[in-house]
């Protein structure tokens, strides 16, 4: 039963993440090393229908 529970979850977090996506469009421009510190800066473009949801998520940093 433990396996069908995570089985189902494993499936659930697959598919919101795939709904989530919908309707954001991302464009890498640039990316580069930071010396000696093992991060890599990106800069990139999104793009973000009127109607998409970017979702839960968090922005880090350093």
């Amino acid at each position: 039963m433990t396996k069908v529970i995570a089985a189902v979850l494993a499936a659930a977090l697959v598919a919101g993440t795939a709904i989530a996506q919908e309707g954001i469009k991302r464009t890498p421009l640039q990316k580069l090393d930071v010396p000696d510190t093992g991060y890599e800066t990106v800069m990139g473009l999104a793009e973000v229908a009127p109607s998409a949801s970017s979702g839960r998520h968090s922005h880090p940093g350093i």
